[in-house]
């Protein structure tokens, strides 16, 4: 190297020289400063132990292979900056405190993605193997889509000219993923980052009242009744004051009483003793506020029996309550979430060997057999503890039967033309994960409570849509026929300029370009028209509405916990 480079060199061997001299000593006086416990229990401190030590390492031992490596740690420094400036760190703890969500809205994300990747391989591995090859290579190329990268013009268009029912495969996904659930991890980020802290009292408040909830549960192991009232009318001597109010204890009541079918005697006794608690609260035979005299009140209630009726009596003698408390343990509900998970990771392996051999097709034969049975015991003992009315009022118990359903199907009648198309199905069992993870399962509130609102405003965007469309096929069929021959084809045309994929060097200039002069303006006004009430607009209210949504619920949520 020449003179200049070596001077060069020189100059920053001195500078980092120089910073990591200057960072050692901050490091050194901040351990003496916060000695020791206290150093070790910040993370931000382990960070700036671990840059220090490193660049160190690499200054000491500047000759170790791979040396050049930990060098790059170097560049890691400037995180620091986070825990010195105040408005960073706030940023920082709300993106830490919106990890959780934001993790929830991406496991979504990538279920729904490996479906249509799973759909992807079974429909367009021979039309358009590059993309839908084998499962990564769909997956992939999903996610293209979902980006708005060339997802149009390189590939849906190829497969939708032979095939045009594919487009509604790519707009479905499109408006899931891209117009939804990447709009859900926005309404979470918002909310984490923007949260306002409502001051001391209440945090007391809160506390004080987990603590009283922590005692509750505790007693709910106590099979005498009389020791549950007296053992909790200690507590409340002790904790004057921190009763939950009326409402809030009706709402309560609402939940024990649906749960109260299969449950232990004990536990039982113990929903007894909220029912006397809340009717004297009701009747305002005493206040809440009143932490002593309802501690008296709750040691005479001791003396008197708790019974039952004989209708509970009788409904607690058979299975049902025993299948009902074991089907919703946290064991067997872990074990069957771990078996849905298993069985999509079959699925997908699966369509990533598509061209597999007698042997492999065998293997998968009897997993997905293996499966069939787990999920189809798991269904009658889901209705026999749920049963009758009780199981199809849940929408989750009803997609789980039709579910079962298509697979006991497709296995028996497997000969059955369009049997194969019913077999996808299987890819959709992936979903009943919502149902065992609560937090999946508040995602999905927030989106079905957004759908009302989501339907009118896309309505409304259809509409715009296809009148653009048909003002396409009238102006443009003759100049650019392979966009606006015909309205399925102008409307998908009209997506792609929503979307913003080519829109106008592929959609809009080969016909601004062809037309007359005095043509050439309306042309333009007409996209440029429809890009800003659509996308801008109409769009944007699609947002709006998911974030409004996904804000109440996470409100909601939070309150209830």
């Amino acid at each position: 190297r020449d003179g200049t480079d070596n001077n060069t060199s020189l100059a920053f061997l001195v500078l980092e020289l120089f910073f990591t001299i200057v960072f050692t000593i901050e490091l050194v006086w901040n351990m003496f400063a916060h000695w020791c416990c206290l150093f070790w229990s910040s993370g931000w401190n382990i960070f700036d132990f671990v840059v220090v030590a490193i660049s160190l390492l690499s200054l000491v031992l500047s000759n170790l292979p791979g040396i050049s490596t930990l060098r790059l740690m170097r560049a890691f420094r400037v995180f620091r900056l986070f825990k010195r400036l105040e408005s960073l760190r706030k940023i920082l703890k709300g993106l830490e405190n919106a990890i959780p969500g934001c993790m929830n809205a991406f496991g979504i994300l990538v279920l729904v993605t490996s479906i249509y990747a799973i759909l992807g391989v079974e429909f367009f591995s021979e039309i358009h193997p590059y993309y839908f090859s084998r499962f990564s290579a769909s997956f992939f190329t999903l996610f293209q889509v979902m980006t708005g990268d060339s997802w149009a013009e390189a590939i849906a268009r190829p497969i939708i000219d032979d095939y045009p029912q594919a487009a509604l495969f790519f707009i479905t996904y499109f408006l899931i993923t891209t117009v939804m659930l990447v709009n859900v991890v926005v309404a979470i980020l918002i909310e984490k980052i923007f949260d306002k802290d409502e001051g001391g009292d209440d945090d007391e408040s809160e506390e004080d009242y987990d603590e009283f909830e922590e005692n509750t549960a505790y007693l709910a192991s106590m099979a005498n009744r009389e020791e549950v009232l007296i053992i909790t009318s200690r507590c409340l001597k002790e904790m004057e004051g921190i009763i939950p109010n009326k409402s809030a204890v009706a709402k309560e009541r609402n939940t024990e009483q649906r749960l109260l079918l299969g449950l232990p005697a004990h536990a039982r006794r113990l929903s007894a003793f909220h029912t006397f608690s809340d009717e004297a609260l009701e009747s305002q035979e005493l206040q809440p506020h009143d932490a002593m005299l309802q501690a008296n009140w709750l040691e005479e209630k001791a003396k008197s029996p708790v019974r039952l009726s004989l209708r509970e009596q009788l409904q607690f003698r058979h299975l049902q309550p025993v299948a009902h408390t074991l089907y919703n343990g946290t064991t067997v509900q872990v074990s069957i979430a771990v078996l849905i998970g298993l069985n999509f990771v079959v699925n997908a392996v699966e369509s990533q060997v598509p061209d597999a051999g007698p042997s492999l097709v065998t293997v998968f034969g009897y997993f997905e057999m293996f499966f069939l049975v787990v999920f189809t015991i798991e269904l009658v003992v889901n209705m026999y503890s749920h049963w009758l009315c009780e199981f199809w009022k849940s929408g989750w118990n009803v997609f789980d039967f039709i579910v079962v359903a298509i697979s006991l199907l497709s296995t028996i009648l497997s000969g059955l033309p369009g049997i194969s198309t019913l077999r996808l199905m299987r890819a959709f069992r992936v979903f009943r994960l919502f149902k065992k993870l609560k937090s999946l399962r508040v995602i999905l509130m927030a989106l079905e409570q957004a759908i009302p609102g989501c339907s009118n405003a896309l309505s409304i965007l259809v509409l715009v849509a296809s009148i653009y469309s048909i003002l396409g096929v009238q102006f443009f069929a003759e100049m650019h026929s392979q966009y606006f021959l015909k309205f399925s084809i102008a409307f998908f045309s009209m997506f792609q300029v929503l979307t913003g994929e080519s829109w106008a060097e592929a959609v809009a200039r080969p016909i601004i370009d062809n037309v007359d002069v005095s043509m050439k303006l309306p042309a333009a006004l007409f996209f440029i028209s429809y890009f800003l009430i659509c996308n801008i607009m109409l769009m944007n209210v699609v947002i709006a509405i998911l974030l409004e949504n996904m804000t109440k619920i996470q409100v909601e949520d939070e309150e209830e916990e």
